[in-house]
């Protein structure tokens, strides 16, 4: 919780709001109106937690600090507007909406270079980290990453777009916007206001001699078509798509108009992936023991301490691969519900998380 008093200037107000999410495991941060005054939402964890109201001639003279620190109107306050910024060598990208009550703004604390998390360290189980690396090794083909929104997707693409970063390989993003930049990747940022969008980047991208291209998101049919093609033609071709699971993905294509045949040569790979949070490491206790095969397991569940969120600490993402779309009625490596279940039995997370997954 952040306690404000009357004397602090807005720029410590602003900084110390920026502060907290730099120094704690927060991705989102809400600064919000209400009737008579403005309170300030974090995301941790997957979770919104209040941590403070403020009066309404601070908060929106908050906002007006962190617009120009974006490089957008601060004057506008009828329209939803986008930037970003930085503070103290970290990353911030803004959204500005207006509401009956007031602006709101929502800042998302974009992860630096040196905080992308390797693919040992993602969540893979030993045989789809095997699969996906082999994939990527390929340098051929659509590979897949979907989920609904804040499932992790893009952690899993710059995961992935790291493994492959080397000065022999020539790599080109489309994204919108770019969430980290990354040394010697040649990242694009799409401006729909000029008319830049993601399908004219790609047929020019494909002047550029690329090895890999990156998609930061299908949405539409032409981008789906000249992804496939591409694929299709030598090219190694990753993109997240929204999709609530493998088969899903496949039936998410065929509406954007792609034929089942062409899906079946060019598609390498679907990943559909969710979050669950991790237990604590600090305090986390044991909720149960049984046996499989006579081998006892020890089930953990959530405790609570000072160095934690109620028993939980960081998330960490389970998966469902599908790779062969030829054939929707097969199963895949691991869905969801065994990843998850999987996460549990190694004690890295609890009866509580996996039962957003698995009926137990």
């Amino acid at each position: 919780m952040i306690q404000f008093t009357s004397e602090n200037s807005i720029i410590v107000k602003t900084n110390e709001i920026l502060n907290l999410a730099i120094t704690t495991n927060i991705s989102d941060i809400h600064i919000e109106p209400a009737e008579n005054h403005y309170r300030i939402r974090v995301r941790k964890d997957g979770e919104l937690e209040v941590i403070n109201k403020i009066i309404t001639n601070d908060a929106v003279k908050i906002i007006a600090r962190i617009k120009l620190s974006a490089k957008i109107d601060s004057s506008e306050n009828r329209l939803p507007q986008d930037g970003s910024f930085t503070y103290e060598n970290n990353n911030f990208r803004i959204n500005t909406i207006p509401t009956v009550n007031g602006e709101k703004v929502t800042i998302r604390v974009l992860k630096s270079t040196d905080e992308i998390i390797s693919l040992d360290q993602i969540g893979f189980n030993k045989l789809q980290l095997e699969i996906f690396k082999k994939k990527l090794s390929n340098l051929q083909g659509l590979i897949l990453i979907t989920g609904p929104t804040s499932s992790g997707k893009t952690t899993t693409l710059y995961s992935a777009i790291n493994y492959l970063n080397q000065d022999t390989i020539n790599i080109c993003s489309i994204e919108d916007p770019v969430e980290s930049k990354i040394n010697n990747i040649n990242q694009t940022t799409i401006h729909e206001k000029i008319n830049l969008d993601t399908a004219l980047m790609l047929r020019a991208l494909l002047r550029q001699d690329p090895d890999v291209i990156i998609i930061g998101e299908i949405r539409d049919p032409e981008t789906a078509k000249t992804a496939l093609q591409a694929a299709n033609t030598g090219h190694l071709v990753l993109a997240t798509l929204h999709a609530n699971s493998s088969i899903d993905t496949v039936k998410r294509l065929q509406s954007l108009g792609i034929a089942d045949y062409y899906l079946q040569g060019n598609i390498s790979l679907i990943i559909n992936q969710r979050l669950i949070k991790k237990l604590c490491k600090s305090c986390k206790a044991i909720d149960f023991v049984f046996k499989i095969k006579n081998i006892p397991k020890k089930i953990f569940k959530a405790k609570g301490c000072e160095n934690c969120n109620k028993g939980y600490s960081g998330r960490i993402s389970i998966f469902d691969f599908l790779i062969d779309s030829s054939n929707l009625k097969s199963r895949n490596i691991k869905p969801l519900a065994k990843s998850a279940f999987e996460k549990m039995l190694a004690g890295v997370s609890s009866v509580e998380e996996v039962r957003r997954f698995i009926d137990l």
